[in-house]
């Protein structure tokens, strides 16, 4: 912690006089009384710290000293922002308490109270920030699942089809509960021991004061979120109505709000509607008793609340909500605000503005979802203006992706054309890769600093006032009476920039964007439609939107940008996406654990998937292709949850008649790509890039968890020799590899380290990594690949890095493609990292594969690439070598890989002409995105 122990030392004035002692703790808690609240109390704690430390457990002024030290290191939090100095705090109130319960003072009921209130600001200044995200992924999913339930045919049964679709009543939150050993636990359970929520007999505490049972009620709330535990998130819903019955109940309206949230969590976990109607009550009760000052936000609430409940079908009054909407919406776009941007204020207008939209829609009330959706999207772009934290942008960026596909498809509705769409998509996917996968300005910042101060000022001085100069353009004043070009100064910004990155030592890859900025903001629209002309050189492209109401696609042939078209899929709907995604996933979790679904193996899914995806999405999307351009390739740009959905296996059938089926991979040469933009970048990065130099780096962790022997390669041109460390499979990977490439640089075992990966990935044109995917803490940065002795290559050290050499990564991992869970889009993974960082193409696994699939799928593609002709194609190659293996026949695969095949186990006597790999749940993971 920051604060140095020198603070408490010191004596009195008079050595251990009574009188003295009195007079410094009067003085430290005058002074602490005194100061404004936006000025740290460095004084206090120092005064407050020399009674502590001259004081012994049963001194009479011990008590006093402790709980003042601990507000004056609460007060200096609040100013700081800094979490060292509630710690502080809170090593004071428990000594307090300690000491109070080991006296028998009075005061220890005061002491824990304040001890839990300290808990509970602590965790939520720590994590705060994630409980809007668990509460948006539980209300999505229990929506979801509410609006399979009301298809039921009988209307009376509607609520007893729910609890069945949410499993008796309870869902499942393997997503979102927090596991009792997580250490973000501790903290309120420490707080719950000391409201003594946890002994056994343990009520409800009708008695306590007002505020023990706002503390009581909060805890047992954020605990049951945390948890995903029904019964303790009612236990506080009970409390914080004994709360709210107290005829002198501080803030009734702050306490109903407490309530209200409570019950609509509550209402979550059980599909219990009676809880939700409870919980409108309390809402119109706070905002009927909320202060002027939080009367907007009160109405709000409650116009959400309203919003929710009639999406769930209780009887509401639509006018109602029509005027609590038009009431609290913002008075003004948050662009034209010239003072006072606030990233908490602009993030409840950008949700508020969500619901709002997501109602106009259901509705059909398409100008005013488009309406809702821009003032939403302009409150998020000024919250990433105003705040570098993070989590704070984290959040923005997720609730920004989640609003993009229903802003187009409102504007679809509305009569936009389909290039003008196209471009607007297009800004939409930019700025979520930029800000996503772009470095945190605070972060870059911070380490410039202590590379060169005076660089990092003169950098802030710059952005500043670039800021302001922007601020003022987006108002509506033009640049005559601004007396300055904003062109000019964005091009000084980035000037400034590149001499920062020449200069100073260290910081060649300082603020580096995720891909190429436009020269200024104001010209981003026109960015957009130049990056779109850019792709279409030579593929066509497609915007995949799965959008609330419905789903749609636009379509650009090759070459062909003013042919574009809008193709409407009716049978697409993002329910159905939804299931299948989460069903997926949940099978495959079920499997992991050994047990059996009743809703079919995750193999089955995959199948069943590909049999519809053709009709309801690839068919009309290819058809309209056909009818533009001769062209066979097509790059994908899915948006949201249809990332995950495997495209390229679609098939339709050859006949009525037979059974034989047409996959849309035996045609069309299909990438993935989180935008054009990053598209653009990577068709520039493989025509200044060449398949030269190969190198290859696998993990002996995943290696002893596949075969049980072991090979591993003697050094990195030398032959390779068996011994233990490695499984034979990858063995006959990189055989297979350095037989189409006669040189290739070979790291494993302990060579597989961190640094020399990162440098390998660095200097070589194709890097194949054999090794276990790793998530993380589930955000972007913290993705990667495990190398030697179990340590991580994040995402955050490859983008330090620029792969300027780079032409291909083949990421043969279990699920090396699967995109981070809390990431604001789902196309935005570790692949996308690797986009970033410079390399043209990356080959990666949706999610798990078989190991016989992953060798064999590189063999045939080592192959395949080493037979062309320079410059190389990987994407043909791709292509060409996943129906090869789809198509092979055990005989065929003994024939072309004779030493794989024994080494994976083919059985001897399996009959010659099958296919072990033709169904699409072998070969499907396997993507390419880039180019």
């Amino acid at each position: 912690m920051s604060t140095s122990e020198g603070e408490f030392v010191g004596t009195p004035g008079s050595g251990s006089e009574e009188a003295a002692l009195a007079a410094l703790l009067a003085e430290g808690l005058a002074e602490l009384k005194s100061m404004n609240w936006r000025v740290a109390p460095d004084r206090a704690v120092h005064l407050l710290g020399r009674v502590v430390r001259s004081t012994g457990p049963r001194h009479p002024l011990r008590l006093d000293a402790l709980s003042g030290l601990a507000r004056a290191f609460q007060r200096r939090a609040e100013v700081r922002a800094d979490d060292d100095d509630l710690e502080w705090a809170l090593i004071h109130l428990r000594t307090a308490a300690g000491e109070a319960t080991e006296t028998g003072s009075p005061a220890v009921a005061t002491l824990r109270c304040e001890c839990a209130a300290a808990l509970l600001d602590l965790f939520l200044r720590r994590y705060g920030d994630q409980l809007p995200v668990w509460r948006d992924r539980l209300r999505s999913q229990v929506l979801q699942k509410l609006a399979t339930a009301r298809t039921c045919p009988d209307p009376k049964g509607y609520l007893e089809a729910a609890k069945r679709h949410l499993g008796g009543g309870l869902f499942n939150l393997a997503d979102t509960a927090i596991p009792e050993e997580d250490p973000r636990l501790s903290l309120l359970n420490e707080a719950a021991y000391c409201l003594a929520l946890d002994e056994p007999d343990a009520g409800e505490a009708c008695e306590a004061s007002p505020r023990v049972l706002r503390l009581s009620g909060q805890v047992l709330r954020l605990r049951g979120i945390a948890r995903g535990s029904y019964e303790e998130v009612e236990r506080g819903v009970r409390v914080l109505r004994h709360l709210c019955a107290l005829p002198t109940g501080e803030q009734p309206g702050d306490s109903a709000r407490l309530l209200s949230s409570s019950l609509e969590e509550a209402w979550l976990l059980s599909a219990d509607q009676g809880l939700l109607a409870e919980s409108l009550t309390w809402r119109r009760c706070a905002a009927r008793d909320a202060p002027s000052g939080s009367a907007l936000e009160a109405k709000r609430q409650l116009a959400v609340a309203l919003c929710l409940a009639e999406t769930v079908g209780l009887e509401v009054n639509g006018m109602e909500i029509d005027g609590l909407l038009e009431e609290a919406s913002p008075a003004v776009s948050p662009t034209i605000r010239m003072e006072g941007w606030n990233p908490h204020e602009e993030m409840r207008d950008a949700k508020f503005c969500t619901v709002r939209g997501s109602r106009a829609l259901r509705l059909g009330r398409w100008a005013e979802a488009e309406k809702a959706y821009v003032l939403g999207a302009e409150a998020i772009e000024c919250a990433l203006w105003c705040s570098p934290h993070p989590a704070a942008k984290d959040e923005a960026l997720r609730l920004r992706g989640q609003m993009a596909p229903d802003l187009a498809y409102a504007r679809y509705q509305n009569g936009a054309g389909a290039l003008p769409l196209a471009v607007a998509l297009e800004l939409a996917r930019y700025r979520l890769t930029s800000e996503s996968l772009g470095p945190v300005l605070a972060d870059e910042l911070h380490r410039l600093e202590k590379l060169d101060p005076e660089a990092a000022r003169r950098f802030g001085i710059h952005a500043d006032r670039y800021r302001r100069i922007e601020k003022f353009v987006r108002s509506g004043h033009s640049n005559a009476a601004l007396g300055t070009d904003p062109r000019r100064l964005w091009s000084d910004l980035i000037a400034h920039l590149d001499s920062i990155r020449g200069i100073v030592p260290g910081a060649a890859h300082f603020a580096l964007p995720a891909f190429p900025w436009p020269d200024s903001l104001e010209c981003l629209e026109e960015a957009a439609g130049q990056w779109i002309h850019q792709c279409v050189d030579g593929t066509s492209l497609v915007y995949l939107v799965c959008a609330t109401p419905g789903s749609f696609a636009v379509a650009i042939p090759a070459g062909r940008a003013d042919k574009a078209r809008i193709v409407e899929l009716p049978e697409l709907s993002l329910g159905s996406v939804d299931s299948w995604v989460h069903g997926f996933w949940e099978a495959l979790r079920t499997e992991a654990r050994g047990w059996r679904t009743a809703f079919g193996t995750s193999e089955e899914r995959v199948d069943a998937c590909a049999s519809k995806l053709y009709t309801i999405a690839m068919g009309p999307i290819l058809t309209s292709l056909a009818e533009s351009t001769d062209c066979r390739r097509i790059a994908l740009v899915p948006c949201g949850l249809t990332a995950q959905l495997p495209l390229h296996a679609a098939w339709d059938s050859v006949s009525d008649e037979s059974d034989e089926r047409r996959f849309v991979i035996e045609d069309w040469a299909l990438t993935y790509a989180p935008c054009a933009n990053a598209l653009a970048a990577a068709q520039r990065a493989a025509r200044r890039t060449r398949v030269e130099t190969v190198a290859i780096i696998t993990d002996p962790a995943r290696a002893r968890c596949r075969e049980p022997n072991d090979v591993v390669p003697a050094s990195s041109d030398g032959p390779l020799r068996e011994i233990p460390g490695q499984a034979p499979s990858t063995h006959h990977e990189l055989q297979a590899i350095r037989t189409a490439f006669s040189r290739a640089t070979v790291l494993s075992g302990d060579g597989a380290t961190r640094s020399a990966g990162l440098d390998v990935l660095s200097t070589h044109s194709v890097t194949h990594l054999d090794c276990h995917g790793s998530r993380g803490d589930g955000t972007v940065y913290s993705m990667g690949l495990q190398l030697a002795h179990g340590v991580p290559l994040e995402a955050h050290e490859i983008l330090g890095r620029r792969l300027t050499s780079s032409r291909l990564v083949f990421l043969s991992a279990c699920d090396s493609a699967t995109f981070a869970r809390s990431l604001p889009d789902e196309l935005l993974g570790l692949p996308s990292v690797l986009l970033q960082a410079g390399a043209a193409g990356v080959i990666g696994s949706l999610w798990p594969v078989k190991i016989s699939a992953a060798a064999f799928l590189s063999g045939y593609f080592y192959r395949a690439l080493a037979e062309q002709d320079a410059p190389h194609d990987p994407v043909a190659a791709f292509h060409t070598s996943v129906n090869h293996l789809r198509k092979a026949t055990f005989a065929e695969l003994r024939r072309d890989h004779p030493e794989l095949a024994q080494s994976v186990g083919l059985p001897p006597d399996a009959i010659s002409w099958k296919q072990p790999f033709a169904e699409p749940h072998m070969w499907a993971a396997f993507i390419y995105q880039g180019w």
